[in-house]
């Protein structure tokens, strides 16, 4: 199963993946132990300054 295979069948839609990426990244890391998971903030235009987490492959894509 690829990674864009795998956050499809978890988190189908958007609304179902806001809010929950720190748990979905160690889900995913389990899943994919060649992953790593990173946190960091983004810029959001309505809320402003939020918290994330995504992974990183190990070619260095970011998987999120």
């Amino acid at each position: 199963m690829s990674y864009a295979e795998w956050i499809a069948a978890n988190y189908p839609t958007y609304e179902s993946a806001y809010g929950h990426c720190a748990a979905a990244t160690e889900k995913m890391v389990a899943a994919f132990p060649e992953l790593k998971r990173v946190a960091g903030h983004y810029y959001d235009l309505a809320i402003g300054e939020r918290e994330h987490w995504w992974c990183v492959a190990p070619d260095g894509a970011v998987v999120d």
